[in-house]
């Protein structure tokens, strides 16, 4: 988890809030969170691996920071690429 949620073209933090991948819109309730607020308390558990610094660790563990999804890249699952690999 750590490593995927270090991955910046899909998840951190920038100017205008939290940023992940859609995977934790799609599936929240596996994550057992079912709203917004859910997802950022199970995200704050990770704010190491989300800030670049502690000026977001703090943003993150210490305010209802806003969270958009990032549009998910379909070609990951393509047949080629899980053939290629």
């Amino acid at each position: 988890m750590v490593s995927f949620l270090h991955d910046r073209d899909k998840n951190g933090i920038a100017e205008k809030g939290l940023y992940l991948s859609k995977i934790f819109d799609w599936y929240a309730e596996g994550f057992k969170q079912s709203n917004e607020a859910g997802v950022r308390k199970y995200m704050r558990q990770y704010a190491q691996a989300l800030a670049h610094n502690e000026a977001q660790r703090q943003r993150l563990t210490e305010t209802d920071i806003a969270i958009r999804y990032t549009d998910y890249n379909w070609l990951l699952n393509s047949r080629s690429r899980l053939q290629r690999d």
